[in-house]
Parts: structure tokens; sequence; C-alpha cells
């Protein structure tokens, strides 16, 4: 059975941003070796991108960041999300050939999950930070420095 999948690409590596990426990287696995073509997205952005991706019957997108709405579009259209993941395009790749692309060294920094939950979303590493106030962070009992809110006294 055939299966399409797109990875947004930059250089030789899975791009930050789906939502801005400006190559997508499309596989047609059916047979060894899969055939590859690297497509622009150029200024295509919105529903227009997600289009583009349905368009070409893409099964799964390997991505790193999207924005929530993004994500919701394509899984609507039919496309299964990977997101939260990071690395070279050939290493995800074979990750995730091999069922292992949540291994940490393919979830992106800061998230707690590359299939699962929402980056920031109150669980998991950095989903506190953004709450409170009362200036800046302390560990240890040592400020990480006087730009940060806390002054530049250590308590």
């Amino acid at each position: 059975m055939s299966m399409k999948i797109a990875l947004p690409v930059h250089m030789a590596y899975i791009s930050p941003l789906f939502d801005v990426a400006e190559q997508l990287m499309v596989l047609e696995e059916k047979e060894a070796p899969a055939s590859a073509q690297v497509l622009s997205l150029g200024d295509v952005s919105g529903m227009a991108r997600v289009q583009r991706v349905t368009v070409l019957q893409v099964d799964t997108l390997i991505c790193g960041a999207i924005s929530r709405p993004m994500e919701m579009m394509l899984q609507a259209a039919g496309v299964r999300v990977l997101a939260r993941h990071c690395g070279a395009i050939e290493e995800v790749l074979q990750a995730y050939r091999e069922n292992r692309l949540d291994n940490p060294e393919f979830i992106m920094p800061g998230c707690c999950r590359g299939g699962g939950g929402r980056c920031g979303s109150g669980g998991g590493m950095g989903g506190g930070w953004r709450r409170g106030g009362g200036g800046g962070r302390r560990r240890g009992g040592q400020g990480f420095g006087s730009g940060m809110g806390g002054g530049g006294a250590v308590g």
C-alpha cells in the first residue's frame, strides 16, 4: 500500500514552524527507495497551505511546531499530523519507519511529548513559566540576572 509522507524542510532538517516553512518534502513510500520531491510553499499560508497538502494527497505530516488552527484544519482534511518533532530529515524518516519518533532526540526542545499534549498547556516542561508575576525566576537561591525583573540582589 502506498503512503505519502510530508515534512516541512529547511536545509536538511525539519523546519521549526510548519505555518511559515518555505519548502515541503513529499515522499511516496510504496517500495524502497521512496520517491521524494521538494515543493516550494513560498507565500502560501493559511487555508491555501492546507489545500496544498491535501491536493498532494498527503497521509501523514511530520513537522516541528504548528499552530493549533492549522493542525486542526489538516486533521479535519484527513491528514495525520505528527507535530513537535525535530532533527535531520533522513534521521527523522528512519525513526518514523522504525516507530521511534517519540524518542527524546526527535522531540522539539521545550515540548513535553511529540505526539501527545500541546506544548505550554500547563503540564510538562515549561508549563508554568507564563503564570504568576513577581519578577525573575530564582533557582537554588540564585537570580538569573538584573534584566529579568528581579533586581540585582540575590536573596
